[in-house]
């Protein structure tokens, strides 16, 4: 079953170093994602490990046609000199579906 929002795992990896400028070039795309109708619900930076990236932001858009258009807006275009001196690798998945284990609210 969709869920009524579609959900954004994004994982990014920064340059060595460079852990000030991603967190700079997402505060730079952050109002552009808003305008698009996005939400980020969570933001974090996980356990250091070797293979954590160094943050993971859970993002909901309207639909598609919002991440589409997040994606194709000429100012985060415009970004992608800051955004490729700063991040080094991201995974981006995009939920096809959600899944109901039958959980309960537990308050």
């Amino acid at each position: 079953m969709r869920s009524s929002v579609l959900r954004v795992l994004v994982m990014l990896t920064a340059h060595p170093g460079r852990l000030e400028a991603l967190q700079a070039y997402e505060a730079a795309v952050m109002p552009i994602l808003c305008e698009h109708g996005a939400k980020l619900t969570a933001a974090f930076r996980p356990e250091p490990s070797a293979k954590a990236p160094d943050e993971i932001h859970w993002l909901e858009f309207p639909d598609l046609g919002a991440l589409t258009a997040y994606r194709a807006d000429p100012r985060v275009a415009a970004l992608a000199d800051q955004r490729a001196e700063a991040v080094a690798a991201t995974e981006v998945f995009v939920a096809a579906e959600d899944v109901d284990y039958g959980e309960e609210d537990a308050s």
